[in-house]
């Protein structure tokens, strides 16, 4: 049996599921005893990642020093993040749970198929009252599109899947409700693309 390898796809994540893919390996590598000599300070690590979530919101409200900022807390976070992989990676030999028990996700051996993409959310249109209607691009080896949802009152959910990219309708929403919608990709050789951006989009 070869060794394990671990994903570096976290890489090109979006800012979001970076987020949320660094906060997972700190809780899963805090305590662990199968590395107990980690390269990266955990309590460093879990101050970049607050840091990046704050400048993530902060990029909302426009300008180019906030850009820069969250630009550069990525790119010392995923210099983190890859330290630790390489660790994991060396230390659980040939083991996958072990590996898996870091938080990481493993690299496939499956070279029939591919990565996923990220789906693009090109547009959100309002329809007909409590619907909305998106338009995405399609994405190489995707079997299903799913679209989660939050809103003020209540964490993401997994609203509908979609199989393919056409007439894509999300239903049954709450009129003057605010919803934050992001979607990923279902299949290829990982099971699942990272969450694309979060947008915003008031249903009438």
């Amino acid at each position: 049996m070869a060794n394990v390898r671990i994903s570096l796809a976290f890489r090109r994540a979006p800012d979001t599921s970076l987020y949320e893919k660094a906060d997972g390996v700190r809780v899963k590598l805090t305590g662990n005893p199968n590395f107990p000599d980690l390269p990266v300070d955990l309590a460093d690590l879990a101050a970049v990642i607050n840091n990046f979530q704050t400048a993530i919101q902060e990029t909302k409200q426009g300008g180019s020093v906030a850009q820069a900022t969250k630009q550069a807390l990525r790119l010392e976070l995923i210099g983190q993040l890859r330290k630790l992989a390489a660790y994991v990676q060396l230390e659980s030999g040939e083991d996958e749970a072990k590996a898996l028990s870091s938080g990481f996700d493993l690299a496939s051996r499956n070279t029939a198929q591919t990565e996923l993409a990220v789906p693009p959310l090109l547009a959100i249109t309002n329809l007909n009252s409590t619907q909305l209607g998106l338009k995405i691009k399609p994405v190489r080896n995707a079997k299903v599109y799913e679209v989660w949802l939050r809103t003020k009152d209540r964490d993401w959910w997994l609203a509908q899947t979609f199989p393919n990219t056409r007439g894509m309708v999300l239903k049954n929403l709450v009129p003057g409700t605010l919803y934050d919608i992001r979607l990923r990709a279902v299949g290829g050789s990982t099971g699942y693309s990272p969450f694309g951006e979060v947008f915003q989009h008031m249903s009438t």
